[in-house]
């Protein structure tokens, strides 16, 4: 047993000196009036490792001079970096990060709120460099309350008394979301910090000595941040009739939130940022959903009615019956009705009816029936009828009938 301790203790401190070996090394240095990059790569070179950083937080272009001999990779980051900088080995890669600012989260002792509600002040911050954030996404998820900061970081928000426990979540595009819990029951005011996203890596590798110095870059994309980006979120959201229907505020709170939040049985809307789930309501998949105007929301899961049009961001199904029209930016499957036309913006199963016309942008199983025609993007298998035109980029196996033309 002792001799099993010892041997991992040796492992450990072995695993701990290997891991501070690149920042340890000793390098020898003499850069006049040259690109912070170039230096960057040298270092590299001779050290044997590689350089990974956020090109958004490191001035590539820069124009350094240094002249050093035989010191430690950590001495000369701090003197190109002016200790503003902290590093990270990882493998054989020093990873290059911005020193984050401290701050404390509660800058003002909770007092008791005798009413219904209590309120939630604060202020949102670049964590990197404390400059105020506008237009940042605070919410509760339970209780689906929401605020949006001011131009100068601050926000307000009035949670309910009823619930034991709250969390706020605070989002913004090309941020990490940080959420933080509340004292339930008691106002407060907050600091919060939020530390950008650092999908723009840059890696510098070492490259053989005796060749001449050239920077070897490679631009490293984290796909699972791709949602935070507006546009992205959801390709529903760029069409021209999300644009003419859904506020400004509403599409923000949608992109700053970017995935699903929750699942509600049931939704009544008004009209888009009129309804029960109030702004969030395109971060919700709703099981059914009665909209008397129109709706916008993240996804359906049961049956969705709306009196002019409903609108779901990402996949719908199984029911969905509008006045005018039904845009999905998801997957449809089930049945789609709609007085003029119905658009998904990826692959359909099932049926789709409309009085003027069909538009899958992917592909299509099932039957389209269409007053004037039906286009699908990609193959269709199944039934097409319109009026004038059945169109299908790619193939087309099994019925078509039209009033004019078919093609494929």
């Amino acid at each position: 047993m002792k001799r099993n301790i010892i041997l991992i203790i040796c492992l450990l401190l072995s695993g701990a000196i290997w891991a501070q070996q690149n920042l340890a090394k000793n390098i020898t240095l003499n850069a006049r009036n040259q690109r912070l990059a170039d230096v960057l790569e040298i270092i590299s070179n001779q050290g044997d490792f590689f350089f990974s950083y956020n090109s958004s937080i490191v001035k590539r272009d820069s124009v350094v001079t240094i002249t050093v001999s035989n010191q430690s990779v950590k001495m000369v980051l701090d003197y190109l970096f002016n200790q503003q900088y902290e590093y990270r080995e990882s493998g054989n890669y020093i990873i290059i990060r911005r020193k984050p600012i401290t701050a404390t989260v509660t800058i003002k002792a909770p007092t008791p709120a005798p009413e219904k509600y209590y309120a939630i002040n604060g202020l949102v911050s670049d964590a990197t460099n404390g400059t105020p954030l506008a237009e940042a996404t605070i919410y509760e998820k339970t209780q689906l309350a929401d605020a949006i900061s001011a131009y100068d970081g601050s926000f307000a928000i009035r949670l309910k008394q009823k619930y034991q426990q709250a969390a706020l979540t605070i989002s913004k595009t090309d941020y990490t979301d940080t959420t933080i819990g509340v004292h339930a029951g008691m106002n407060t005011m907050l600091q919060v910090l939020l530390y950008p996203i650092e999908d723009n890596n840059v890696v510098i590798s070492p490259d053989d000595y005796l060749l001449p110095d050239s920077i070897a870059s490679a631009q490293q994309t984290d796909t699972s941040k791709l949602q935070k980006i507006p546009g992205d979120s959801s390709d529903a959201d760029n069409r021209w009739l999300t644009q003419l229907f859904v506020s400004s505020k509403q599409k923000l709170q949608t992109w700053n939130v970017g995935g699903w939040i929750a699942e509600r049985p049931f939704s009544f809307s008004l009209w888009p940022g009129l309804s029960s789930h109030g702004r969030l309501s395109g971060t919700i998949v709703n099981h059914f959903s009665v909209n008397i105007g129109g709706g916008y929301s993240g996804g359906l899961k049961g049956f969705e009615i709306g009196g002019l049009f409903n609108i779901n961001r990402k996949d719908a199904g199984y029911l969905q019956a509008a006045g005018l029209f039904n845009l999905t930016g998801g997957k449809q499957s089930g049945v789609q009705l709609a007085g003029l036309a119905n658009t998904v913006m990826r692959g359909t199963n099932g049926l789709q009816a409309a009085g003027i016309a069909n538009h899958v942008q992917q592909q299509m199983n099932g039957v389209q029936l269409s007053g004037i025609s039906n286009t699908v993007m990609q193959s269709t298998k199944g039934f097409q009828a319109s009026g004038v035109a059945n169109i299908n980029k790619l193939t087309m196996k099994g019925v078509q009938l039209t009033g004019v033309a078919n093609y494929n």
